[in-house]
């Protein structure tokens, strides 16, 4: 775990992530992530000299990578070295919370580097991304309920196998040291989701605007990157990078010059939107536990990827960064690509299919692949 003051690494423990290829193509044997995409890539002449992944701590806040692994100054070092190697600006694909990094990423080099985007990022493309957060990692900070936890994936799965022992007090405080879920947190306040996010036991409603004060009070200041402020901040602002950096599409405009934006998502999928607690009106960081007694079992679902809410997955794509909010949201007029992948699995497939559109599984997507290599 992590030094709950700091976010950063305790006394005397160092954990790294594992790096390059071998780190994201498979989660466990027989378990593919980004196999696919790697063995596609592969075939239409991409290799180690045209393509970089660029995997990362996320347990640590964005703010934090940097600190501690320099990790934003060494991902720009190496697209500049693809872009001098090849001649030609890279394509940016984030998937799920890993978009929400290259959204921080692509706002801290207009900070450090003006003008980095236009130089360097043919294209970003958001694949199932949590760009403005999930409700499941709510219930995670506020319960400690990982089943409620979808947005960490096979991570979540692991959890709940090997981690029995841990009670729920142990999970909840575990997962609040970790200022990396600060990014996955839902963004927007009750403009975006609405009031009732988390029903207590006596039918009173809460939405964010309610509930994350209490919730950001308790989490301390390691967890950055959750930005309450969905208006855009007033250019120009002498105020240091890390700072200036932003992970909430609602708080800064698009980083100039990119080319092209594309939001690819699966729609069609239930997804967690709501929750009925056990607690009664008080402290809004306390809330009890999640109450199953219920049909949907404590838990409300609505349109998303299985993960991500619709919300989420399509808002900034959809209204952001075109249409009448775009000449403030995306200035710089990029051109937006917004397609949804409605869920079409295989039957006795147990990861869905080449036309499977849930949250993990749209990374072996035979049209999502089509895409991103075209």
């Amino acid at each position: 775990t992590l030094d709950a003051d700091t976010g950063l690494d305790q006394a005397g423990r160092e954990v790294r992530a594992a790096e390059g290829y071998a780190a994201c193509d498979f989660f466990a044997p027989g378990y593919w992530l980004w196999a696919k995409i790697f063995r596609e890539a592969a075939a239409v002449g991409y290799d180690r000299n045209s393509m970089y992944v660029a995997c990362y701590d996320w347990r640590l806040s964005y703010p934090n990578l940097e600190r501690r692994d320099r990790y934003f100054t060494r991902l720009k070092h190496e697209i500049e070295l693809l872009v001098k190697h090849n001649d030609e600006k890279v394509v940016l694909v984030g998937h799920s919370m890993g978009a929400t990094l290259s959204f921080y990423f692509l706002t801290w080099c207009e900070q450090v580097d003006p003008g980095f985007a236009e130089r360097h990022v043919h294209a970003f493309v958001s694949l199932g991304g949590s760009l403005l957060g999930a409700i499941g990692p709510l219930g995670n900070m506020l319960s400690g309920e990982m089943q409620a936890t979808a947005a960490l994936g096979p991570i979540n799965d692991l959890i709940d196998t090997y981690g029995k022992e841990l009670t729920r007090e142990m999970r909840r405080e575990v997962g609040r040291k970790m200022g990396g879920l600060g990014s996955l947190l839902p963004k927007g306040g009750d403009a975006v989701w609405g009031e009732d996010v988390i029903t207590l036991s006596n039918n009173e409603t809460l939405g964010l605007d309610a509930i994350v004060p209490d919730l950001l009070a308790v989490l301390g200041p390691h967890t950055g990157g959750y930005d309450l402020d969905a208006r855009l901040p007033t250019p120009p602002r002498e105020v240091d990078p890390l700072d200036a950096a932003s992970a909430n599409p609602l708080s800064t405009a698009l980083p100039p010059g990119i080319g092209t934006v594309y939001c690819l998502y699966g729609v069609g999928i239930a997804t967690e939107k709501s929750y009925r607690y056990s607690g009664a009106p008080g402290d809004h960081s306390e809330l009890g536990t999640i109450d199953r007694s219920g049909d949907d079992g404590g838990v409300g679902t609505g349109d998303g990827d299985g993960t991500v809410p619709l919300e989420s997955l399509g808002f900034p794509c959809a209204a952001l960064w075109r249409g009448e909010l775009a000449d403030h949201y995306n200035p710089s007029g990029s051109r937006v690509v917004l397609r949804e992948h409605g869920d079409e699995p295989e039957r006795f497939n147990p990861r869905g299919g080449p036309k499977t559109a849930r949250h993990v599984e749209i990374l072996g997507n035979s049209e999502v692949i089509t895409t991103i290599l075209k």
